[in-house]
């Protein structure tokens, strides 16, 4: 009777499903896996902000909110 339960996280207001062996945890490897650049992004989890020196440590939770802002230059 063993179930492996889905990691459920909302992810700039969209809900998002991840298997838990399919997603090591981190906020760095979401940012990574949702293709964007580390270096550009701001993130939030659940209200606070995650320096970026923390994003490899700081790690997701079933149910917790993420925010993230990517910065794009221009002129």
């Amino acid at each position: 009777m063993s179930s492996n339960p889905l990691l459920e996280i909302m992810v700039n207001g969209e809900a998002r499903t991840f298997h838990p062996d399919a997603f090591p945890g981190s906020l760095l490897d979401l940012i990574r896996l949702l293709e964007l650049t580390p270096d550009q992004v701001v993130a939030e989890i659940n209200g606070e902000l995650v320096r970026r020196a923390e994003a490899g440590e700081r790690r997701i939770a079933d149910g917790d909110r993420v925010e993230l802002v990517q910065f794009v230059g221009g002129g």
